[in-house]
């Protein structure tokens, strides 16, 4: 249910459905799961803290060495965000040792271990050593995305032309819709900063025909139209540049509703389990006590059956030993008696 929440626009939902879940089930590996799809709806909206939180809950769930390599690996990409690099880092590395140890098996796994690993050099400003990485990934040839980093990493860089190169070469690879929508985007946007208004016209409508009206957008889909309107500003048409620029604000606006409903209800959510946490801990606080009073009386009662027995136990001795005292106090009176009568005699 939380899957079919998410794909309607409805994250507080999804993860409400989730925190149900958690609440009914208490195997592993359907806990793990639970939390792992909490983190990446966190991660989706940039609440990167509450990513990590739920991220680690997973990370303690699961003893499946694939599942632990694809957990590290989204934890790095929140940790990255958040410039902990050395976290995000330590992440991959380990990721990447957990493919190492059965390459046919993980090769996505390594694939996705290269990728964030170039990606963290990225934001590091390591352009060199990423490049490298995404290279890495591109010989495992499952994916293209580590083309269509290589030509953003040039762009950072402002290699430009290197660039285009990049993203001409990933236009050769078979990509799906969201890989060409980013590839189109990126060289719409470098033809608009060399001005080469023909071209940037080309590739950000190629862009658009790409894009698809998400249910929630994302950085991309803002600034695609923040580009159009960039772009028809420099062509002189107002009409359209102020069109895109208000539909980039829409959209912005729009994640930002969003992403601030999520945090409230996170908010709201973390308040009610320290809540129910609090009440949990005072019923165990009131059983403890309850347990230690019927303890208490039974000890007593105990002590008194202890007391009782000891006393009836001495009360018998006693009793025996005056009834033995009695005895010897008769044959001793009876020998008297006898010594008398042979006396007497």
């Amino acid at each position: 249910m939380g899957f079919s929440y998410n794909k309607l626009g409805q994250p507080s939902n999804a993860i409400q459905s989730y925190l149900l879940s958690i609440d009914a089930y208490d195997h592993p590996k359907c806990l793990a799961r639970a939390h792992y799809n909490i983190a990446y709806i966190y991660d989706t909206f940039s609440h990167y803290e509450q990513a990590i939180e739920h991220y680690n809950i997973a990370l303690s769930l699961t003893d499946s060495p694939a599942k632990r390599g694809k957990y590290l690996v989204a934890r790095a990409i929140s940790y990255k965000y958040i410039g902990q690099y050395s976290e995000a880092l330590n992440d991959v590395l380990e990721a990447q040792d957990i493919a190492l140890t059965d390459i046919e098996n993980n090769r996505r796994l390594l694939y996705n271990a290269y990728n964030q690993r170039g990606l963290i050099k990225v934001a590091a400003g390591d352009f060199g050593e990423a490049i490298e990485y995404f290279n890495y990934a591109n010989d495992l040839g499952l994916h293209i995305k580590s083309y269509v980093n290589i030509g953003l990493t040039y762009t950072k860089a402002e290699e430009d032309q290197k660039a285009i190169e990049a993203f001409t070469n990933a236009l050769a690879k078979k990509q799906n819709k969201d890989q060409r929508f980013k590839t189109y985007q990126a060289l719409g946007e470098l033809y608009v900063k060399f001005q080469n208004h023909e071209k940037a016209a080309q590739y950000l409508k190629m862009a658009e025909d790409q894009y698809d009206s998400l249910l929630y957008p994302d950085g991309d889909d803002i600034r695609l139209f923040s580009t159009f309107g960039t772009f028809y500003k420099h062509s002189g048409d107002s009409a359209k540049s102020i069109h895109y620029f208000e539909k980039s604000a829409n959209l912005y606006m729009t994640l930002e509703e969003v992403k601030s409903e999520l945090l409230i209800n996170a908010k709201k959510m973390e308040l009610e389990n320290t809540e129910k946490q609090f009440y949990a801990r005072q019923k165990a606080e009131q059983e403890k006590q309850t347990a230690l009073i019927i303890g208490g009386v039974t000890f007593g009662v105990l002590l008194l059956i202890i007391i009782t027995l000891v006393y009836v136990y001495k009360t018998r001795r006693n009793r025996v030993e005056r009834m033995k005292e009695d005895a010897r106090s008769g044959i001793r009176t009876v020998l008297n008696i006898s010594d008398e009568l042979v006396d007497t005699e």
